[in-house]
Parts: C-alpha cells; sequence; structure tokens
C-alpha cells in the first residue's frame, strides 16, 4: 500500500483520499504562508515553535508509538516543507505509477520517469487551488538561480562542533552554513562563514604546505645525492644478491633429495626430516629477502619523492590563484565555532610518510 500524502487520509471504503481533519488545516497554512511571503525556514520555525507534528512524527503519533520509532522526536525541516510545496496532490490530482517491480531485476522497486505517470485530476477534494499551486512554483523557480558554475568543495567543508557538512548559499556573496543551522536548530552550531573567507585562509595554508614541501624535497634530494646513501644501497643491492643466491643453493639441495629419495639412496622418513630442515631454512631467508628488497625499494624511492616534490611545487606555484587547481586538492575543510579553519589535502599521506621515512633513515644511519 502506497503512502499517504500529508494533509490526507483514506476514505472507509479505501478508494479516496479524504482531507485529515488534523494535518490539511496545517498544509493549507503552508501554502498560505509561502503566498504571504514567508520563507520556508521560518515556516518550519513557526511549526516547531507551534510544537505541531511533522508527517515522520505525525505517522509515530498515529500508530500509538508501537511503529515509526525512530520518528519519535522528528521536526520540521526546510525540506520537509519543500516536499510539500512541490507536491501536485494538495490541486486534488492522484498520482499512479510513479514505480513498478519486475521479475528481471529481481523484483525490486524502480522509479519510472514522470511521462510514464499516471495521472488523474479532480480525483479528490484539493487543498489549495491549482492556480496558486502554479503561482507558487513559479516563485519557486525564479528564486533559484540556474548556473552552470561547479561547487569545488562541496561535501568537503564541515563543521567543526558536530560534524555535520556546510552548505552553500548563492547570493550575492556565496557563505556556507552548518546543516544544523539551516535546520532550525538555533540552540547548536549557528556557523556561517563567507567563501572568500574559506578560499584566502585555504590560500596561506597552501603556502605554508609549500614552503615544507620545499625543504622536504631539498632534503630528499640532498639524502640521495650523499655518499652514505650510496653505500648503503649498495650494501642493500650486494645483500640481496647473497639472499637469491642462497636460496637457489637450498632449492638445488631440496631438488637432489628429490633424486635420492627416487634412487632410494635415503628412507622416506630421512626425506621427510631433511626436507623439513631445508624447507625451513628456505622460508627464514624468503623472509629476509623480502625484508631486504622493500628497505631497498624505500631507499631508492627518495630519489623519487624528491623530484615528484618538485613537480608539485612547481604546478602549485604555477597555479595557486587558480580555484580550480587548488579545491581538488583540497581533502577536507573543518569551520570551527570560532572562525578557526583547518584544511586536509590529497596530498598529505604523501607529505606525512615523506617526512617519517627521512627522519627515520637519517636516525638508521
Amino acid at each position: 500500500m502506497s503512502k499517504i500524502a500529508y494533509g490526507y487520509k483514506r476514505s472507509p471504503d479505501n478508494k479516496q483520499l479524504l482531507p485529515d481533519e488534523n494535518t490539511a488545516p496545517v498544509v493549507k497554512k503552508i501554502f498560505q504562508r509561502i503566498l504571504s511571503g514567508k520563507r520556508i525556514c521560518e515556516i518550519a520555525e513557526i511549526l516547531n515553535t507551534l510544537a505541531i507534528p511533522s508527517p515522520s512524527k505525525y505517522l509515530y503519533l498515529q500508530s500509538g508509538g508501537t511503529k515509526y520509532l525512530k520518528h519519535e522526536n522528528a521536526r520540521w525541516y526546510a525540506n520537509t516543507i519543500e516536499h510539500i510545496l512541490e507536491n501536485p496532490v494538495y490541486t486534488g490530482v492522484l498520482i499512479q505509477k510513479k514505480s513498478s517491480t519486475s521479475i528481471f531485476n529481481g523484483n525490486k522497486k524502480v522509479y519510472l520517469p514522470e511521462k510514464d505517470w499516471i495521472m488523474r485530476e479532480n480525483a479528490h477534494i484539493p487543498l489549495i487551488s491549482r492556480e496558486e499551486f502554479d503561482l507558487i512554483q513559479k516563485r519557486r523557480e525564479g528564486n533559484v538561480k540556474k548556473t552552470t558554475e561547479v561547487n569545488l568543495l562541496k561535501n568537503k567543508i564541515f563543521c567543526g562542533k558536530c560534524g555535520a557538512f556546510l552548505t552553500k548559499r548563492k547570493r550575492e556573496n556565496s557563505r556556507y552554513f552548518c546543516t544544523s543551522h539551516t535546520r532550525i536548530f538555533k540552540d547548536m552550531c549557528n556557523i556561517a562563514i563567507n567563501e572568500k573567507e574559506i578560499k584566502s585562509t585555504i590560500s596561506k595554508i597552501f603556502d605554508k604546505y609549500i614552503e615544507m614541501y620545499a625543504d622536504i624535497s631539498d632534503l630528499a634530494l640532498k639524502i640521495y645525492n650523499s655518499g652514505k646513501y650510496k653505500e648503503k644501497t649498495n650494501r642493500l643491492k650486494k645483500q640481496i644478491a647473497e639472499k637469491n643466491k642462497e636460496l637457489t643453493i637450498i632449492n638445488n639441495k631440496i631438488a637432489e633429495l628429490y633424486e635420492d629419495l627416487k634412487s632410494e639412496l635415503i628412507s622416506a622418513d630421512e626425506f621427510e626430516y631433511i626436507k623439513a630442515s631445508y624447507s625451513n631454512e628456505c622460508k627464514k631467508t624468503e623472509e629476509c629477502l623480502s625484508q631486504l628488497e622493500r628497505e631497498y625499494q624505500k631507499n631508492t624511492d627518495i630519489k623519487n619523492i624528491g623530484r615528484k616534490l618538485k613537480g608539485i611545487i612547481s604546478k602549485i606555484n604555477k597555479s595557486k590563484t587558480d580555484d580550480k587547481f587548488i579545491f581538488p586538492l583540497v581533502k577536507s575543510i573543518v569551520v570551527y565555532p570560532e572562525r578557526r579553519i583547518e584544511a586536509e589535502f590529497v596530498f598529505d599521506n604523501i607529505f606525512s610518510d615523506t617526512l617519517n621515512y627521512l627522519k627515520g633513515w637519517e636516525v638508521s644511519e
């Protein structure tokens, strides 16, 4: 059975929608307030202040508190109002076949495009006239500025108090708001910050990273060109060659052991005993070889790290004023109530891993 739109209930014969005496007046009042010029967030605030149950909480109350338990404390949000304002069911239209199921997709529900919906006019008593509904839609469309601009910081800016995403408002001066604030929780974060301020802070943080990367890059190249580095690299290469040679000898001994068993020069028990000894020796040698190869790879990576960082720095210096270049490099931004901003970049792991390795290399030397 499909869900009934807030403001309506089923008729006793279950064949028609009837206005719900408890919620229909709320829906009418929402439309009236929008027509009078009230903003959506203001209407949500009024409904919450008057303690009028939201659609989700109303379902919970209608069940006698036995169902929809997660909606026990549900409130009115801006998007709750928006869903009501854009639903044509309140003009008396009944919409059917919005979704379908098929055995070919495992009987999963699939939502159909609007052109495939079945819509019946005058199917039930309207709560708003069609003319007023259309007027509201035109007003709402006029409030949304169509733009091809891509928000490069979308889902990257967080509230430092509650952890929620900050949402961008596209006006003359674009600002980011904590979603808790936009959802009318006045006693919570209430963080709002100008996009220009965010960009300025990120640019300053970026400059500090450039300086640190330059120092690390110089250190990496200095180590790579040092006599100690070359000495260590040659020593590791020699140790790896020796372990490979040891492995070859052990494997040859195991092969000879099979031949001795085949020629009955040793018994089966002797074969298993000697083979176990060789296998244990082989395992230890392979582990030692793997460790040496990892150390050798890390050692040779210093050259590549230094060059890679130099390349990053060069590109940053050329494009650091271009948002399209900088913002994709941002992993996350946290804005705190006192307007303190922290930023993490996608290349931070390269920075920390490189610095830790170089420090470890110097200590080991």
